[in-house]
């Protein structure tokens, strides 16, 4: 695969309401973990932003991301938002 051999550490649906927003912050104690974000609803308004980046994330597409950057996320629609997120973890 992509991420070559390893192991899912993590996998949870995450719901964010509308009219929300996740705030500025970096995940540090992750160790070598890589973050897979796979978004299942979604709307075009609904915003991730990682480092300098901003994007909306479509459904249909899986996102690789630096989880170790700030990033944050914003939610200004009447909509919920809903992405499985896994993390990977490498075998060393």
């Amino acid at each position: 695969n992509e991420f070559g051999d390893g192991q899912c550490m993590t996998m949870i649906f995450n719901l964010m309401n509308p009219h929300s927003r996740i705030y500025p912050h970096a995940d540090e104690r992750t160790g070598n973990k890589k973050r897979i974000h796979i978004p299942i609803i979604t709307h075009p308004d609904i915003k991730f932003r990682n480092g300098s980046d901003e994007i909306h994330m479509e459904v249909g597409k899986v996102y690789l991301f630096d989880h170790k950057k700030e990033h944050s996320v914003i939610n200004p629609t009447d909509y919920e938002r809903i992405h499985l997120i896994m993390d990977w973890r490498p075998n060393d």
